[in-house]
């Protein structure tokens, strides 16, 4: 197989947003996964899980969405603020589970501020009312010493939060209201409006809660109509479910790998609704400073999640080789349209379906998907550089087909970062990659591969999935790999100066 990289062929600004996580109030992932509470035997930092958290550090988590979800469309934020012991317990309609509220606002933000991440609260639009979310607004981010400004302050915040990204509803399609396009569309102007006009905050970004169902979006962003200039961005979510987490047959593994072909094929049908309503949209007059930037993407919840997670257990699943090779394939995905997709946030980041972390009383233990998203954090920020694969074979089933290997390349300064997907779940691949644009002075890899697709980290058997070294041939115009069966390697290239 053949790969060209052209390193001064820049493409686009990678997002670190592009590694976005969620974190819901469903089974562990907050109170165990995040929060053990000041109380816990389990070591914490004023409540906030130190194991979790040193471990997330290590992936530079760049936004992190809550409180959902569906959650988060019967979610009252005010039961989440003040002194912990004063907060009510609710009961939560759709996890079916007592929710204590001793992880609200100001313990969100301050694990994001720790992990460096950006917060991204999700607005409740379907239970909850406009003035809730200003008032959400004006507690996060006004200035003034009255009013919800001043409960924030009476709770022992003087400065603003500053929280700059604020999504608009979840799947409102579904649990968040069963709204059609065009009554959603209503909703959004209503609450969009408002939150633009405060001026609280520069940069304000504003996403929609958009469906991939086909039309959907389009349908939607039509209906916006005058509303479209308070838009920034446009979501949809997306869960691949192939059979059992472990259990899975080898058509079901094929499946799945084959998922990443339909999965581009949603980004670009929502690339092309949102390119259709961009000339309507630059017509439309606003008053004041406002001046929009083209519509964005994002895709606020992705990953797998099978047949086996249930709700009785907080849709726990266990995390194989398999998700990590998906994951890896995604995220070289997404990469190619690093242009257009604003964010993207894996689902979930601890205890439930597509975890990087699992938990387990006062055991710890990260995802062989974990390891994906540490071997790809220098891609953050960096430039993303075209990469063209020729005489690849290809894995398929049926009628469905693709190539077996996945790459994505992006330079940062004189440091090039490399990755690739062997999807073939038993034959490896020898890989020669040709550089033009710059010259290699050094060059080192890591490969993450399990005995099998199916090998998974536990937080009995913590370490049974790790990336280790692999050897790198250098050459004159580019450099020689092996990907081994159902892998995912990392190159990192150390330019000359001219």
């Amino acid at each position: 197989m053949e790969v060209h990289i052209d390193l001064g062929q820049e493409t686009a600004t990678i997002s670190p947003l592009l590694y976005g996580h969620f974190a819901e109030h469903i089974g562990r992932v907050i109170y165990e996964g995040a929060w053990v509470g000041l109380d816990s035997p389990i070591p914490n930092l004023d409540g906030l899980r130190l194991d979790t958290l040193e471990a997330l550090k290590r992936v530079r988590p760049a936004v992190i969405r809550w409180p959902g979800g569906c959650f988060a469309d019967t979610y009252h934020w005010e039961d989440g603020v003040g002194p912990v012991e004063e907060r009510p317990t609710r009961r939560n309609h759709w996890w079916l589970r007592e929710e204590p509220n001793t992880f609200g606002t100001a313990e969100f933000i301050r694990w994001c501020n720790l992990l460096g991440a950006e917060p991204y609260p999700s607005v409740n639009v379907g239970s909850g009312t406009v003035t809730e979310a200003i008032n959400w607004l004006h507690y996060c981010n006004g200035t003034e010493a009255t009013g919800y400004a001043g409960l924030r302050r009476s709770h022992g915040r003087a400065e603003p939060y500053g929280v700059k990204w604020w999504g608009i509803g979840n799947e409102n399609w579904g649990c968040g209201g069963l709204f059609s396009p065009q009554e959603f569309a209503q909703r959004f102007r209503q609450f969009a409006v408002y939150f633009k006009r405060l001026g609280l905050t520069p940069g304000l970004q504003l996403v929609a809660a958009g469906h991939n169902a086909p039309g959907w979006n389009l349908k939607f962003l039509e209906a916006v109509g005058p509303g479209l200039p308070y838009l920034d961005h446009v979501s949809f979510h997306r869960y691949f479910r192939r059979g059992h987490s472990t259990g899975f047959t080898d058509d079901e593994y094929l499946e799945l790998m084959l998922d990443v072909t339909d999965f581009e094929e949603l980004i670009q049908e929502s690339l092309q609704a949102i390119d259709q309503v961009q000339p309507m949209r630059a017509k439309i007059r606003v008053f004041g400073p406002l001046k929009p930037k083209p519509i964005g993407l994002v895709i606020d919840e992705w990953g797998a999640w099978h047949s086996d997670p249930v709700i009785e257990d907080g849709f726990s699943q266990r995390g194989v080789m398999r998700e990590a090779i998906f994951a890896a394939s995604c995220l070289n995905l997404f990469q190619r349209y690093a242009g257009r997709i604003a964010m993207t946030n894996i689902a979930q980041v601890a205890n439930c379906l597509h975890s990087l972390v699992l938990t387990k009383e006062s055991k710890m233990a990260v995802t062989p998907t974990f390891h994906v998203y540490e071997m790809y954090r220098a891609h953050q920020g960096a430039r993303a550089l075209r990469a063209e694969i020729e005489k690849a074979s290809a894995i398929g089933l049926g009628d469905r087909t693709q190539p077996s290997v996945s790459v994505s390349a992006s330079r940062s300064g004189s440091q090039v970062l490399i990755t690739l997907v062997n999807q073939h779940p038993t034959e490896s691949v020898d890989a020669a990659i040709g550089l033009t644009g710059g010259d290699v002075e050094e060059a080192t890899g890591r490969s993450l591969a399990g005995s099998s697709v199916r090998a998974e980290n536990t937080v009995e058997e913590p370490s049974t999935v790790v990336p280790e070294d692999t050897a790198v041939g250098l050459e004159e115009h580019g450099l020689r790999v092996r990907l081994l069966p159902g892998s995912v390697q990392a190159v990192t290239l150390r330019l000359g100066t001219a």
